[in-house]
């Protein structure tokens, strides 16, 4: 089963108040949101992980945020190995997918400077198309860059003035929205 998450993780833009969620945490996954210069950047990637934590317990996995351990290239996986997640951010949102199997995700604004980027890159496909790419290059490890996935399943949803796309080997469930504790 896949399921998604998504969280408003502007009350985390608060230089003091990301300071003092992200002092929660320990071990590698503190250090890796840590070294991200820019706030706003550590505040979406720390929702992003809180988000995580809160949609491995409602799938039922056995996890907690001290299991997320990083590939050489950054990509981050539970150390346990027994559910898989992929991670996003965008604006104000971050977004979380979890699967019992290979997943990927990624979500974009509508913005005008989305839409310019995705029509330079991919003949003016759209940010729907720039979002599929994202997905399905996490979802296979492979990258932005290779051709179509045969086994892949694609779920696209607009959120706000947002657009997510899931790459699974199954459908995900509607996008289910979270929010932060104060």
């Amino acid at each position: 089963m896949t399921e998604v998450y998504i969280v408003n993780a502007s009350p985390l833009f608060d230089p003091q108040k990301c300071a003092s969620v992200l002092s929660s945490l320990s071990g590698e996954l503190y250090l890796h949101i840590k070294r991200k210069k820019i706030t706003v950047d550590r505040a979406r990637s720390l929702a992003g992980y809180l988000v995580l934590a809160y949609a491995a317990r409602k799938a039922g996995y056995d996890f907690s945020l001290d299991d997320v351990t990083f590939e050489p290239n950054g990509k981050p996986y539970p150390k346990s190995g027994k559910m898989f997640f992929s991670l996003s951010h965008s604006g104000d949102y971050s977004v979380c997918a979890v699967s019992d199997g290979p997943v990927g995700v990624d979500i974009e604004a509508k913005s005008r400077v989305s839409l310019l980027i995705s029509r330079r890159f991919l003949d003016g496909k759209g940010v729907e198309e720039w979002t599929r790419r994202e997905a399905k290059g996490k979802f296979t490890g492979k990258g932005f860059t290779e051709p179509d996935e045969p086994n892949a399943v694609y779920s696209d949803y607009d959120y706000d003035e947002y657009h997510v796309t899931v790459c699974a080997k199954e459908k995900a469930g509607e996008i289910v929205t979270v929010t932060l504790p104060d």
